[in-house]
Parts: C-alpha cells; sequence; structure tokens
C-alpha cells in the first residue's frame, strides 16, 4: 500500500522524534521525567495551551537561541571587548549544531541559554557586581531545570573561585546565595527521582540495556565516531579551530582569568565527552555546551587565517542544510534523506490497521523503542495508546497492566531490525509494507507488524 506526502499543516522542516515526545510529556505534566527534566515539556504546554501547531511548538527554542546570541555578545564584550562579542556571537549563529537546534523544541536550546547566562552572571558578580550572585543561581537552576548536563557549569565557577584573586568571595553571601537559589530550582528534579527510585540515574547509567537509552557505537569507537561527527556538528573548519582556541586559552589561562574562565567553562564537559565515549557512550551532541566556551575564545583570539574561513564555510554549511531538509520530498530519489519524512503518513495507515483489528479498546501502536512510539502519539494527538519494547517515560503514564495482552500495531523503517519487537509479543507477523510516495519521485518504505499478545510497556523503577 501506499500514501501521498506533502505538506498540509505540516511545518516545512518537520518534527523530530524527540519533538514528539516532549510534547507527549506535556500532555502528561509532571515534577520531572525518566530521561531529562521537564523544563522543555513546561514550555512545550503553555506554548501549544491555545493549540498545538509545530510553529508555536518551537517557539521557546527560537527564543531560547536568541536569548543566547545576545547573551554571548554581552559575555565577550566583558571579556574582551565589543569586537570579540560581536564575532562570538556571530561565530554562535553559524555553528550547526546551534543553527539547526535552534528550530526543534528539545532541551538543548534551553540549556545553552542558561549556560551561557550563567557564565555572564558569574563574571559580572565577582567583578563588582553582588547581585548578580542571585541572576547566577537562577541560570544554574533553570539550566539543571532543562538538562542535567547543567550539573558540569559549577566546576567552572568553582574553579575560577580558587584562584587567588577570586577566594574573598567565599566570606561573602554571593556563592552559597547563588548555590541555594540553584538547589531550590532544581527540587522539582530531585522531589520526582526520590519519589521513584532516582529512576533518571538508573536509567542513564543502564545505557545500551533495556531499562536504559541506547548505548552508541560500542567500545573502542566511540571516540573516533564522535571526533568526527563533530567535525559536521561543529563545522568542518569550525570545530578544530574551537578547539585550537580552547587550547590557546589553557596557555594564556595560566596568567589571564578571562581565557581561564572560558577553559574551565568548556574543558570539564570535553573531558567527561570524551571519557563517555571510551566505554561506548556515542552522543554526538553532548559536546555542545563546550562550543560555547569555544566561540567566545576564537572570538577573541581570531586567527585571521583561519577563523573568516571556518566562520563562512560553518554559516554556509548550516544554511544549506536547513534548506535542504524542507525540500527533501522534492529532491530526485537518488539526493533524497527521508529520514523526517513519512512518519504523519504511516501513522495514518496504522490507525487505519488497528481500526480494522476489531478490537476497540485493546489495540495499542507499538514502537521498537521511544522515537517510532512518539511519532505515533504526536500525530494521533495522544488519542491513541502508543507504547514500546523498551523502558521510556511512556512507562510512567501507562496502565498498571501496561496494556498487556493488547494487540498492537508496529511501523518501522524498512532498513531497520524488527528484532527488539519480537520479545515483546506473543507473536508477530509481519504485514503488507506501506510505502509513502515523495512529490520528487522515490519515496519512503515502512515495514508493518501486527503483534498479538503483547508482553507489556516495561514497569517503571
Amino acid at each position: 500500500m501506499t500514501g501521498t506526502t506533502g505538506e498540509r499543516g505540516e511545518a516545512r522542516t518537520p518534527v523530530i522524534d524527540d519533538e514528539g515526545y516532549y510534547w507527549l510529556w506535556s500532555r502528561h505534566l509532571n515534577l520531572s521525567y525518566l530521561d531529562h527534566p521537564p523544563l522543555v515539556a513546561w514550555l512545550d504546554a503553555i506554548a501549544t495551551a491555545a493549540g498545538r501547531t509545530e510553529w508555536l511548538l518551537r517557539v521557546p527554542a527560537m527564543a531560547a537561541t536568541l536569548g543566547t546570541t545576545l547573551v554571548l555578545y554581552g559575555l565577550g564584550r566583558d571579556l574582551f571587548g565589543p569586537q570579540a562579542g560581536l564575532r562570538a556571537a556571530a561565530l554562535h549563529v553559524a555553528v550547526p549544531v546551534f543553527a539547526l537546534q535552534a528550530i526543534h523544541a528539545i532541551p538543548d536550546p534551553l540549556l545553552y541559554l542558561w549556560w551561557a547566562a550563567g557564565m555572564w552572571a558569574f563574571w559580572r558578580a565577582v567583578h563588582g557586581e553582588p547581585r548578580m550572585w542571585w541572576a547566577c543561581g537562577l541560570a544554574l537552576g533553570l539550566g539543571i531545570l532543562s538538562k542535567y548536563a547543567a550539573l558540569v557549569l559549577p566546576v567552572a565557577m568553582l574553579g575560577m573561585l580558587r584562584r587567588p584573586r577570586y577566594r574573598h568571595w567565599w566570606r561573602t553571601p554571593g556563592p552559597y546565595v547563588a548555590g541555594a537559589l540553584a538547589v531550590a530550582l532544581a527540587l522539582p528534579v530531585l522531589v520526582w527521582n526520590a519519589q521513584h527510585g532516582w529512576a533518571s540515574l538508573r536509567f542513564w547509567l543502564n545505557a545500551g540495556g533495556i531499562q536504559g537509552p541506547p548505548l552508541g557505537t560500542g567500545r573502542g569507537w566511540g571516540p573516533v565516531s564522535l571526533a568526527a561527527v563533530q567535525l559536521a556538528y561543529g563545522g568542518p573548519l569550525l570545530f578544530p579551530a574551537m578547539v585550537w582556541a580552547l587550547w590557546r586559552s589553557w596557555r594564556v589561562g595560566r596568567d589571564d582569568d578571562r581565557f581561564a574562565f572560558l577553559v574551565l567553562a568548556g574543558g570539564p564537559t570535553l573531558a567527561f565527552v570524551a571519557g563517555a565515549s571510551l566505554l561506548g557512550v556515542d552522543r554526538p551532541n553532548w559536546p555542545a555546551p563546550a562550543y560555547l566556551a569555544g566561540v567566545l575564545a576564537l572570538g577573541a583570539l581570531w586567527p585571521r587565517r583561519v577563523a573568516p574561513a571556518a566562520f563562512a564555510s560553518s554559516l554556509a554549511l548550516s544554511l544549506a542544510v536547513s534548506a535542504l531538509i524542507t525540500v527533501i520530498p522534492r529532491l530526485p530519489p537518488a539526493l533524497q534523506w527521508s529520514e523526517l519524512y513519512g512518519w504523519r503518513e504511516v501513522t495514518q495507515e496504522i490507525v487505519r490497521r488497528a481500526q480494522a483489528l476489531g478490537d476497540p479498546g485493546h489495540v495499542v501502536l507499538l514502537g521498537r523503542r521511544y522515537n517510532e512510539a512518539s511519532y505515533f502519539g504526536y500525530y494521533t494527538l495522544d488519542r491513541v495508546p502508543v507504547a514500546t519494547a523498551h523502558l521510556s517515560a511512556l512507562s510512567f503514564w501507562a496502565p498498571r497492566h501496561g496494556f498487556a495482552g493488547w494487540q498492537g500495531i508496529a511501523a518501522i523503517d524498512a532498513a531497520s531490525d524488527a528484532g527488539e519487537l519480537v520479545p515483546a509479543c506473543a507473536r508477530l507477523i509481519e504485514q503488507p509494507p506501506y510505502v509513502v510516495r515523495f512529490e520528487g519521485g522515490g519515496g519512503r518504505r515502512f515495514r508493518l507488524f501486527h503483534c498479538i499478545g503483547y508482553r507489556g510497556t516495561p514497569p517503571p523503577p
């Protein structure tokens, strides 16, 4: 069977699986969630309170990206002067991962805003504006509510407070006020995890298993894969230039507090990600917070033979990819990258097939992991039960029986392995495939399955 994709109300840049996932969170508001803290879901709920449209869903991310650009200008100006601030802001716009994530309703743009704001507030606090300790604590707390990666940023602040020039701040209320405010704002996350057996910690410690997120490329290849992907995420010239700028900052930072601060703000993240990659945890977006320090350092050092070319090439790459995504269905088949397209149409098809089973109220739309299930839940407006074969946030609002014994309809990309679905069902019967045709010719093929005797969504810890 086939269907045809078109815009039909869909944003020119279609939702990604994570956007659908976090929107589902906003339909089940809570103090926190399994994978990440709650701020993205809270903002999704506010942005779509009057009705869900994809551009409204993305307003918080776009506003956060604009805010990050402005904050980087202010911080760069205070550190090195107005010209360095302008360069840092321009470089931020050019970094591909920042440009692409700016239009996605995910936690990362929120993290970047509060990370940059925390750096700026701290710097101003220790340079004669004690009231900025309140802003520092506010930024840290909101950062923790955005993504757990924000817990790394205090390392930079503690490192600076160990330097002789700043030790006197320990004899003032400032650092303690900032810390107390950050902890107070993070209380929802702490309370939720305490109520659920520290589920988030256990989830991330079980990376690679059924009770955790996907691991990545596996031991041995993680560092190689991570470094290669950063040439796309950070820019083929811009990423090496930022690494060079942070290395140079480390050399200069022995005598210059400004550069030392940037090394402390970026180095721990890079070290943590590199260590995780040695264990096979390959998360290509994790180094991105260090890019904030990288663009500040490069904006200050600005090697004239490299920096302009790095900026121009990365900006061109970001614009090209952003434009390409919007026209993928219209491209000739050989040029199509269809990862994001077809989920709306295949969701409509599996709903139709679920209804044809003649068992209303006892059919679930089944994904291998949260990725597929999130698309199904998003495109059915959370009106049809969705479940997975792995632990996810969906487990926390599933009924006690976890849909055990129900029938299921599953859809996966034709190139994907259905092996993860097999143990989730008493019987798994492959059905005729479904092909979504694109306007430019070609299309995307999905494999569909009938799950008889679904064994139930993995229960929460």
